[in-house]
Parts: structure tokens; C-alpha cells; sequence
């Protein structure tokens, strides 16, 4: 379809609005497969002044967007990317780079003489460009000047080393998750991208406690040495058959000699049927199923011949993480687990696009979720299937449950795990609806038995007193202070001095919504709620008039009772 889906028009507003208001960079987070490229290449186009530079860390991803670029305009981009340099004599204003190539100074120069005529650089997968990352730092600090504006654009901000985005990026225009415990607008609920389904599947041989940790996630070499067991891998190659079936499945390894077995079981239950993808290849690796990614040629043909359904199986590891699309794919099979929930996120998105033509084609589109949504279930994939591998451990392994509970509290995606540890397969959507209803169910009755005690501790919490569910905080606000705005509100708000210094940005910015939603509803202040609570009065919808009455009251009787 040419023209662009609700969101995707909503966010170049939002974009186009918060670039032109004084911020100078912002970031867009949206999920793989809702159409990221398109959505970038559209505020490209309506850019009013300057030059527009995109910048991606792959190949692939600079060769994706210059080729959209030339099918929606007609248009050839210039492209500087080893070789292949910018032309002198540039005839087209917008320019795909790989940060990598760009990033040298004599690069940089020649590509761009004068920075003042770069308006805007868009960063493709901008979870990777944190300051901490010299080669993006030095291309924007080459073409730093007052009328440069940023634009990022992710689908996984949250970052294992737990490095804020907030450093490079000032604001967040547009952020449409997969899903929202709110019931707002999210990818899967408006039928953009198909449902999940998880299945846990529990191996004993597998010792996570074991394995030694680096950077927030498990060392590489630690964890392939552990998934390479023999009993381990044919542990995870014989429910990765069993649930494909003559599905086409995608199979994250941790390391080349897990890849390379795991293909090997595959053919040798199917001759010819599976392949795996690796950055290197050893001589004692060397075998026709063993594909090395750098060879272009090779790995272009498998990956078409993987979406013909040639292969059925598609084992790599970390080169189909990011920049590849296959929406045939119906199966994922976990085989590198993880404690990032960035590196999760990665590998599910390359499950849930739709099928081609099921809710859109060239001069068509569904235009309700409703239609979107049926029209999924009753095509040839209604869901994306995921297997998560888990085994004895003391660590929190990261599983489809976290990605898509990004919004929600841990306790509900806690519970969520739980139950889908005891069902068998389950739809993750619903394991988190009922998990946040049992959770609701959970907090009632506390508060209820809160309310029958005296409240008498000293520590006040605010979150507690209004009854506001921390929600996990985004990778893009790690390490953030609140500021000097929130600060000022709190105050307002009478929320104490001492406890908004031990907030972080997003804790004070959700819990401003929740003090303003208590406003704009005529509810209990935060000082009644304090004042009340200590009286073991509930206060979750307790009207401002009628904490007042109450308050009346307990003073009239000295503030010993009601």
C-alpha cells in the first residue's frame, strides 16, 4: 500500500512537531515489523531544509532503505559504504551511510565539506548509538551546528548494559508498543503483527548458574559451551522438530559449533532441509550445511531459498537478529537464551510480520483492527509459535512473556511466566491478561487488609499512598534524573523534597500522570491520602470533598479517630 498505516502518519506529525519546537533530537520506538523504514523515509521526504543523512551499523541496512527509497521516489540516494563513495557532485539530498565507513575524518570531510547543509541525520536501530559509541559520536560531532536536528529509530531501546538513550536523545516523539496493559493502541491488538504463542520447554542439563555473566547478559563463550552439549542439543533440536512440524522455523544458536550440530540433527532427519548462518567457518566446520554470512553470495542464496521453502530450517548466530525479513517464518526456536530483553526482542520480531497480502496488498487495505485481526486468524499463519528454552537456574532468563510485558509491572510478568510454565503453550497475550487480573485481585485484597490497620509507618511511600503501579522502566530513561519541570510539579503536588531526590525521570513521570488523572477526576490529594491512611480510611476513590468531610472530622475529635 503507498500511503502510510494511522500510526505511522501519527508518528511523522509527532516527529515533525517535536523537531520543530526547539528539541534538536528525538527517538521513535516502534516494533519490528510495523514498518520502521517506511515511516523514517516518509519524514525524509517531507524534510523542509537540508540535506538528510541516514545512518545504519550493517550493510543490509543501508542497502534496505536506499532501495525503498528508490522505489517510492524514483530516486537514487547516495550511498557512502566501503567502496562505494558519495559523489562529489551529489544530485539527490538524502545520503545512506554505514557509520563505520563515514566515521573517519577524512570520510566525513569529503561526504560532507560543509556540515551547515546536513538538516537532518536519521539513525537507523538507534540502540546502538549511545555516547558511549565513538563512530556515531564523531559523525554527529562533525556535523554538530544549531539547525541539525537527531532522529533515532528502535524497536528494542532497552539496552542489557543498561547505557541510557536519553544521553544522545532529549525526548521520545512516538513510542507504539507491541502491547498495552491500558488497552491503547498497540501492534498486535490493531492487527499489525500476528499473535504469540510460547511454549517452555524445561532441559535439566542445562546449568545456568554455572555460566558467567558480562554486560547484563550471559559471556558468549560460557553459553555456547554449554548449549554444545551433546545431550543439550539434541534437547533442543527434538521439540524444535516436533512443534515445526513441515513448518518453516528460525533457530537462534549461542555459538558456531551449536549452529553447525543443530543443522546437522535437523538433516539428518530431513536430508538437505536445514542450514546454518555463522560470522567465521573453521576447517573442522566446513560442511555444505555451514554457511559463512560474509560471503554475500552464499548467504543471499540460502536466505532466498530459505523464504521459497527450500530450507526449512534457518540456524544462525547473531547475523538474523537485525535487517531481516521473512514473514514465512512460523516457528522461533530459542536456542540462545538470554537475560537482555533487547536481544529477545530482536530475535521474536523476526516471527510476527504477516504473511503478504492477508491485511493489505498494492491498492488495498483492512482498515479496522477487528477485520485486521480476523482476517490473521484464518490465514495460514494465525500466530507466531516460540520456543524458550530454560533450565536450572538462579538467573532471570529473559522469555517472549518479558518482550511483550514490557508496560506491565514485573509481578504480572512474573505471573505471566508462571502460568505459561504450567499450561504447556499458551497465547502470551492472554497469560498477561490473566496474570494482571490475578495481580489486581492480589492488590485489592492487600489494600482491603491495609485498610483494616492503623497505618504507622514513617516511610511514606508515594507510590503506595495513590496507589500507582510502578510500570518497568524504558532502556531509553535509564540513569535519568527527573527534571527541573517534574521537580517544580511534585512540589506542587506536596510530594516530599527527600523522596522526589531518590526518583528517577521516569518514576517522577509516572507518577505526575497519576497525580494528574487524580486532579482532573476531583479525587483525594496526596496529603488527605497520607492524612487518611494513617486512619486505615481507603483512599483508591475517595473524592477530594469527601477527604475533606473526613479530615473536618478527625480534627474535631483531637486526630484520634474518625
Amino acid at each position: 500500500m503507498t500511503y502510510l498505516r494511522d500510526y505511522q502518519e501519527e508518528c511523522c506529525e509527532k516527529v515533525n512537531s517535536e523537531l520543530s519546537n526547539g528539541t534538536t533530537s528525538t527517538l521513535v520506538v516502534m516494533p519490528t515489523g510495523t514498518g520502521k523504514t517506511e515511516t523514517f523515509l516518509e519524514i525524509a521526504d517531507r524534510w523542509p531544509e537540508g540535506e538528510v543523512l541516514v545512518l545504519a551499523h550493517r550493510e543490509e541496512l543501508v542497502w534496505q532503505p536506499w532501495q525503498r527509497w528508490l522505489d517510492k521516489t524514483g530516486e537514487h540516494g547516495e550511498i557512502e559504504m566501503g567502496d562505494i563513495r558519495r559523489s562529489t557532485y551529489a544530485k539527490c539530498r538524502i545520503t545512506f551511510a554505514s557509520k563505520d565507513s563515514l566515521y573517519r575524518e577524512k570520510r566525513l570531510e569529503r561526504c560532507f565539506p560543509d556540515p551547515k547543509r546536513v538538516g537532518l541525520v536519521i539513525i537507523d536501530e538507534a540502540h546502538h548509538a549511545v555516547k558511549q559509541n565513538k563512530t556515531y559520536q564523531r559523525i554527529l560531532d562533525y556535523l554538530d551546528h544549531p539547525g541539525l536536528r537527531v532522529l533515532g529509530v528502535t524497536a528494542t531501546p532497552d539496552r542489557t548494559d543498561e547505557l541510557a538513550l536519553g544521553q544522545n536523545f532529549q525526548t521520545v516523539a512516538f513510542d507504539y508498543p507491541l502491547l498495552d496493559p491500558a488497552g491503547g493502541a498497540s501492534a498486535i491488538r490493531d492487527g499489525w503483527l500476528v499473535p504469540i504463542r510460547q511454549l517452555l520447554v524445561t532441559v535439566d542439563e542445562i546449568d545456568f548458574d554455572e555460566l558467567k555473566v558480562s554486560g547484563g547478559d550471559f559471556q558468549a563463550k560460557s553459553l555456547a559451551l554449554e548449549m554444545s552439549q551433546e545431550k543439550v542439543l539434541h534437547r533442543v533440536a527434538e521439540p524444535t522438530m516436533e512443534m515445526a512440524g513441515g513448518q518453516r522455523c528460525m533457530v537462534f544458536a549461542a555459538g558456531i559449533d551449536q549452529a553447525s550440530r543443530l543443522a546437522e540433527i535437523f538433516n539428518r532427519k530431513m536430508s538437505g532441509r536445514a542450514f546454518c548462518l555463522v560470522s567465521r567457518v573453521s576447517q573442522s566446520q566446513n560442511y555444505g550445511h555451514v554457511i559463512n554470512s560474509r560471503d554475500k553470495n552464499s548467504r543471499k542464496r540460502a536466505l532466498k531459498r530459505f523464504a521459497e521453502g527450500f530450507y526449512q530450517y534457518a540456524v544462525n548466530v547473531g547475523c538474523l537478529t537485525e535487517g531481516y525479513d521473512c514473514p514465512q517464518v512460523r516457528m522461533l526456536s530459542m536456542a540462545r537464551p538470554t537475560k537482555s530483553r533487547s536481544l529477545a526482542a530482536q530475535m521474536c520480531g523476526r516471527g510476527t510480520r504477516i504473511l503478504p497480502g492477508v491485511i493489505e496488498g498494492t491498492d488495498w487495505r483492512l482498515e479496522t483492527p477487528e477485520k485486521r485481526k480476523k482476517a490473521i486468524e484464518i490465514s495460514p499463519k494465525p500466530f507466531v509459535r516460540v520456543l524458550d528454552f530454560v533450565g536450572n537456574s538462579r538467573h532471570k532468563l529473559v522469555t517472549v512473556a518479558d518482550v511483550l510485558g514490557g508496560k506491565y509491572p514485573d509481578e504480572v510478568v512474573g505471573k505471566a511466566k508462571e502460568l505459561i510454565a504450567g499450561a504447556g503453550e499458551f497465547g502470551v497475550v492472554e497469560a498477561l491478561a490473566e496474570a494482571e487480573e490475578i495481580h489486581h485481585t492480589e492488590l485489592e485484597e492487600r489494600r482491603q487488609i491495609q485498610a483494616k490497620v492503623k497505618y504507622q509507618s514513617q516511610a511514606v511511600d508515594p507510590f503506595g499512598v495513590l496507589q500507582v503501579v510502578p510500570a518497568r522502566e524504558p532502556g531509553w530513561h535509564k540513569g535519568r534524573q527527573p527534571t527541573h519541570g517534574q521537580i517544580r510539579a511534585l512540589l506542587k503536588f506536596r510530594i516530599e523534597k527527600h523522596k522526589i531526590e531518590k526518583m528517577s525521570f521516569h518514576q517522577a513521570s509516572q507518577l505526575i500522570d497519576g497525580l494528574i488523572q487524580r486532579a482532573e477526576g476531583k479525587l483525594a490529594t496526596y496529603r488527605q491520602c497520607k492524612m487518611l491512611q494513617k486512619h486505615g480510611v481507603d483512599t483508591k476513590d475517595l473524592s477530594f470533598s469527601r477527604a475533606g468531610d473526613l479530615i473536618s472530622r478527625l480534627a474535631a475529635n483531637k486526630w484520634t479517630h474518625l
